[in-house]
């Protein structure tokens, strides 16, 4: 899967996280299959390596996004303003400050 692809309009970007905010099948699954007297060792095998295969396929699309976002202009700040909440607003302003000053 091409990396323009992944990223070629952001409705598909957020699209594709919600799909995989709501997969509610895919623990569920694997847990009852491990419980599964009924399938085979090689049975869950092949279905652990596809489900392994379509997470790696999902985690690429995710990291593919945060390497946008974590270049863009609003990082910093969205980073200063997220320690702020949780208590931690004097670390988030050195650290926004040491990344302008660097210029990251």
């Amino acid at each position: 899967m091409d990396l323009l692809e992944i990223l070629k309009d952001k409705k598909s970007v957020i699209t594709s996280f919600i799909r995989i905010l709501s997969d509610e099948k895919t623990v569920p699954g694997l847990r009852k299959m491990k419980e599964s007297k009924e399938t085979d060792i090689e049975t869950q095998v092949k279905i652990l390596t596809e489900v392994v295969a379509n997470q790696q396929a999902e985690m690429k699309k995710m990291a593919a996004a945060l390497l946008v976002y974590t270049q863009s202009s609003s990082f910093d700040t969205d980073i200063a303003q997220s320690l702020n909440k949780m208590g931690k607003g004097q670390e988030a302003l050195r650290t926004m400050f040491e990344n302008k000053l660097k210029g990251n």
